[in-house]
C-alpha cells in the first residue's frame, strides 16, 4: 500500500495476519503511544496506530476541533485497511472516536469491526468537565494533564514540544465539548477496559458501555489509574487478544498463523 499519513505503520502491514487492529490515542496523544504494540500482540494481529491531525506525523496539518469532522478524516483514512477482518481500540477521548468511528462505518455500509475496545473512558462522558478543561490556561491545563499520571514531567522540559502537546490535547477536548452521539446501539462487540484508580473514570461509569452495543459486551478492570495500560501491557494485549479471536473469520486464520 502507498503510504498513508493516518497510519504511519502501513507500509508495514503484514499482508498475512489474521486481523487488523487501529488504535485511536487520547487526547493530545499521538499514534507513538502505541510503538511498542507491533511486539506485544501475536504476529496475527497487525496493529494499526492512528495519527491525529495536529501531531506526530500530521504536525502540519491543523488540529481538528470538531468530532464528527475527526471521525470521518479518520474514517477515509482507514477505508483503504479495512479489507479483512478487523477491530478499533481507543483510549479515553480515543474511545469516542472509535465508537463514533464505528458508527460512521456501519450508518454508510462500510464493513464493521468485529470488536471494539473501549478503554479508560466512561461510556456517557462528561463534557462539561471537557469544556471546564479546555478553558484551563496552559499551565493549569499541564497540571491536570501531569496529574493523570502516565507522563513523566521531564516530556514537558522543552517549552516547544509542550506548546504543540498542549495545542493537540486543548483541539481534542474542545472537540469533545461539542460532541454529540449519533449512535442509539452499536451492532458490534464492546470490550470495555479501564483501571481501578482511575480518577476520571468510575467503574459503573465503564459499565454502561454496555448500553451502547445490541451485541456482546465484556467488562475488565484492572489495577492502575487512568493510563493502567501501560503498565500492563502484557495483560491488556492478552485479554484483547483472547477476544480478538472470537471474530468472526479470525479464529482459524489465528491459530494457522505463524506465531499465533
Amino acid at each position: 500500500m502507498r503510504r498513508n499519513p493516518y497510519l504511519p505503520c502501513l507500509e508495514m502491514r503484514d499482508p498475512d495476519a489474521a486481523l487488523t487492529l487501529f488504535c485511536l490515542p487520547h487526547g493530545g496523544g499521538s499514534a507513538t503511544v502505541y510503538r511498542d504494540w507491533r511486539a506485544i500482540f501475536p504476529a496475527w494481529v497487525d496493529v494499526q496506530p492512528v495519527e491525529l491531525p495536529g501531531r506526530g506525523s500530521l504536525l502540519s496539518r491543523p488540529a481538528v476541533t470538531d468530532m464528527d469532522l475527526l471521525v470521518t478524516t479518520v474514517a477515509r483514512a482507514v477505508l483503504p485497511a479495512v479489507d479483512r477482518p478487523f477491530a478499533v481500540f481507543g483510549h479515553s477521548m480515543g474511545a469516542t472516536v472509535a465508537a463514533e468511528l464505528t458508527s460512521w462505518l456501519c450508518r454508510y455500509g462500510h464493513p464493521a469491526p468485529g470488536l471494539m475496545i473501549a478503554s479508560g473512558r466512561a461510556a456517557v462522558p462528561d463534557l462539561r468537565l471537557a469544556a471546564a478543561t479546555a478553558a484551563l490556561p496552559d499551565d493549569e491545563l499541564l497540571t491536570w494533564l501531569l496529574g493523570l499520571g502516565g507522563t513523566e514531567p521531564a516530556a514537558f522540559l522543552d517549552p516547544q514540544l509542550t506548546s504543540i502537546a498542549l495545542r493537540a490535547l486543548r483541539a481534542d477536548l474542545t472537540a469533545c465539548v461539542g460532541y454529540e452521539k449519533t449512535f442509539d446501539r452499536l451492532p458490534v462487540p464492546i470490550l470495555a477496559l479501564g483501571g481501578d484508580d482511575d480518577p476520571g473514570v468510575q467503574v459503573a461509569e465503564l459499565e454502561r458501555w454496555n448500553e451502547q452495543t445490541s451485541k456482546a459486551f465484556r467488562s475488565v478492570v484492572l489495577p492502575g489509574g487512568h493510563f493502567y495500560y501501560r503498565d500492563q501491557m502484557s495483560t491488556v494485549a492478552r485479554l484483547i487478544t483472547a477476544e480478538l479471536r472470537l471474530v468472526p473469520g479470525v479464529g482459524t486464520l489465528a491459530g494457522e498463523h505463524r506465531g499465533g
